[in-house]
């Protein structure tokens, strides 16, 4: 089957909806959604998987399933940030793992 690409006709819209789905999707109120990230970003995130032809964007479905993704994951980061900087989190990069680990208060005193 050959897979069907669509074309974005107005980025900032197509930008916008993502935005909503995505907060939809983690119960993030609507309002709020602008404490976590810009439209500006999310349209910077869906040129990254979209195909670029004389000036037009055009994108498949598995690309929207990966600029959703990546939204709520820069929305979960900003989350851990915050987390991290009101010292509920406690963050750091081991090397070992060479991956960001992130524990409770709590779980580093046992």
């Amino acid at each position: 089957m050959k897979k069907k690409d669509w074309e974005v006709r107005d980025m900032d819209g197509f930008a916008k909806r993502i935005g909503l789905h995505v907060a939809e999707y983690m119960e993030i109120p609507r309002k709020q959604l602008k404490n976590y990230i810009k439209v500006f970003n999310i349209k910077e995130i869906s040129k990254q998987y979209c195909t670029e032809k004389d000036g037009r964007y055009f994108i498949d479905d598995q690309s929207i399933d990966s600029i959703v993704e990546d939204v709520s994951d820069w929305i979960i980061g900003i989350d851990l940030a915050a987390l991290a900087a009101d010292d509920k989190l406690n963050c750091y990069w081991d090397d070992d793992l060479n991956e960001m680990v992130f524990q409770t208060a709590q779980s580093e005193k046992k």
